[in-house]
């Protein structure tokens, strides 16, 4: 602990973490473990400034969006969000140009830790009526194919309900629906009145944006989405960052 040499501002630490593992005997192993979460949490805590591109070009946009969302990432949890965020993002201007969402509400995202049954949710993304009622749902399956147990659970949700409309969109390539899938869907629309729709999240970004006069107003808010997101990690601003401003090609 009496090392005379200069080596900075890390001296004292690293000659304090030094003496716990060689005299003191600590777990070196488990030192380096802590050494790093410490560091991460730093990481995790410093405030990346993230790239808003200026396109209007709607396949432009939408090869960002798959770039983000099929990037292999080391930290894989929060990579299913980035969809809900995408499409909560579009939502946001849509309603406001689309008659059909006139005085409607966008209810805000509910935590991604949390489970349906904990919230009442019946989908990831929700639009209310003046009344508090769900108008219309939109549930986000990443890399999971469309299938008859999928339309199940989602009738199971809107049972009791008066959704007008339910969204079960999947980011897996297998997303156009099979006969069951149809048959089962068009039960849910004789049941229970709800028009029901099946697809993927790509086609159906790439449609939404069709509809809108300024496809690029959508990327301020999916900017601001991954930055006040709590299942957004460093890793996916960082790779957020590098595509949008060409420094990485994933697709």
């Amino acid at each position: 602990m009496d090392y005379d040499e200069n080596i900075g501002a890390i001296k004292e630490p690293f000659l304090t973490v030094y003496d716990e593992i060689e005299t003191k005997r600590q777990n070196a192993k488990l030192g380096l473990a802590l050494l790093m979460l410490r560091r991460i949490e730093l990481r995790e805590k410093t405030r990346i400034s993230l790239a808003i591109p200026k396109i209007q070009d709607i396949l432009q946009i939408t090869h960002l969006f798959e770039q983000h969302f099929f990037y292999l990432y080391k930290d894989s949890k929060g990579g299913s969000r980035l969809p809900v965020l995408a499409l909560h993002s579009i939502y946001k201007v849509l309603m406001t140009e689309l008659n059909r969402y006139q005085g409607k509400t966008l209810k805000k995202l509910e935590l991604h830790s949390a489970a349906d049954t904990q919230t009442g949710s019946i989908g990831d993304i929700e639009i209310a009526n003046s009344d508090g009622s769900v108008f219309e749902a939109v549930e986000v399956k990443h890399q999971i194919p469309l299938s008859k147990e999928l339309i199940d659970i989602a009738k199971q949700k809107i049972r009791g309900s008066q959704v007008d409309r339910y969204y079960i969109l999947t980011t897996h390539p297998m997303h156009e629906p099979n006969e069951d899938v149809i048959r089962e869907i068009e039960t849910v629309k004789r049941l229970l009145g709800c028009q029901m729709i099946a697809n993927g999240v790509i086609p159906t970004i790439r449609y939404y944006l069709r509809l809108l006069s300024s496809p690029g107003d959508v990327l301020p808010y999916y900017v601001q989405e991954l930055e006040t997101d709590k299942a957004i990690s460093f890793e996916h601003k960082d790779v957020w960052n590098r595509i949008s401003t060409g420094m990485l090609e994933v697709i």
